[in-house]
């Protein structure tokens, strides 16, 4: 059995042998080169040729080209980064915003302690007029 499998490995080999040597003789001739350059050529013009078909008609039937859904892609790529920007710009705004209005609160509890620390003071420091004076020993006299 192995045998078998051997010979038949040897064969394959063999006609992949000869298939190689075939096919490099003739595709390394050069009239088959040229051929096949002229074949390539000449379906390049077919395919161009459709292309611009291909436009014209997608064109009068007002439907966008591939040229014009990847412009078009583009657009809305670049619109995408520049929004995205436009979030983290907002997000930091907000961000600092926020410290500020809690700077700002405190700020304000301590002004109006020292609002309240100054009227204190300036009641003590204030010297009352005669009618004050006055008025504080009639609301005495009316007491007693």
């Amino acid at each position: 059995m192995s045998d078998k499998k051997s010979d038949l490995y040897e064969q394959y080999k063999q006609l992949e042998e000869e298939w190689n040597t075939e096919l490099i003789s003739t595709l390394n001739c050069p009239e088959y080169v040229r051929l096949s350059g002229k074949m390539l050529e000449a379906h390049l013009d077919c395919v161009l040729d459709r292309r611009i078909i291909a436009e014209k008609w997608l064109k009068s039937i007002n439907v966008p080209t591939k040229n014009e859904v990847a412009m078009m892609a583009n657009i809305i790529i670049r619109l995408e980064h520049k929004t995205d920007d436009l979030e983290e710009r907002l997000f930091s705004l907000l961000r600092s915003n926020k410290k500020q209005n809690q700077m700002l609160k405190e700020l304000f509890i301590e002004l109006r302690k020292m609002k309240t620390l100054l009227d204190k003071e300036g009641k003590l420091l204030k010297p009352k007029t005669k009618l004050e004076i006055l008025q504080d020993e009639l609301k005495d006299l009316l007491a007693n």
